[in-house]
């Protein structure tokens, strides 16, 4: 039985249409589902995690990296801001990605530990298209989560909102529809 962690990151809450999009994936999908909403704002890195000193974060750190790992799937849920992914989401990312834990540093080059895994990506935004030139998201997402060695990366996109939500919603339905056939 399938096992996700359903990471969601718009400030909208219960009324975000990465999140609906999500929870049908998830549905989809089958199986236990885990929901870790980071809107509401993590620690950010500080001196004292980064020098292994201890502290809130980094507990927090080692309980969001065990959750990671216990989960065959990741979907994470995320709207555009600005181009990028919300600061949560980053603050999320920076604490799970730990040299030792979910990735390591060889003489060729840092390896990511979390192979096997498969990710989802549901990204919303209001006008800027999905992986064109001004996207920083996806590339950013693709690329973090090969680094931890997550390398089977699906995209969906509900992008051009403001345009045609409708038709944007469409789109990522058709595309959830067919992934998770």
């Amino acid at each position: 039985m399938s096992e996700t962690l359903l990471v969601t990151a718009s400030a909208r809450g219960a009324e975000a249409t990465s999140r609906d999009l999500a929870e049908s994936l998830t549905a989809r999908l089958g199986g236990t589902v885990t929901h870790r909403d980071v809107a509401g704002g993590l620690p950010v890195v500080d001196a004292d995690f980064l020098s292994g000193g201890g502290g809130e974060s980094t507990t927090l750190s080692a309980a969001l990296i065990a959750e990671l790992k216990a989960h065959d799937t990741l979907v994470i849920a995320t709207p555009m801001y600005n181009f990028g992914v919300p600061a949560a989401l980053k603050a999320w990312i920076d604490l799970v990605a730990r040299a030792g834990e979910t990735f390591r540093y060889t003489e060729a080059g840092p390896v990511g530990l979390l192979e096997g895994k498969t990710a989802y990506v549901i990204v919303t935004t209001g006008g800027t298209p999905a992986e064109g030139d001004w996207d920083f998201t996806t590339p950013y997402l693709r690329h973090v989560l090969g680094f931890l060695g997550i390398t089977d990366v699906h995209v969906i996109a509900a992008d051009g909102m403001v345009a045609d939500a409708e038709a944007a919603r469409a789109k990522a339905a058709a595309e959830i529809a067919r992934i998770a056939a």
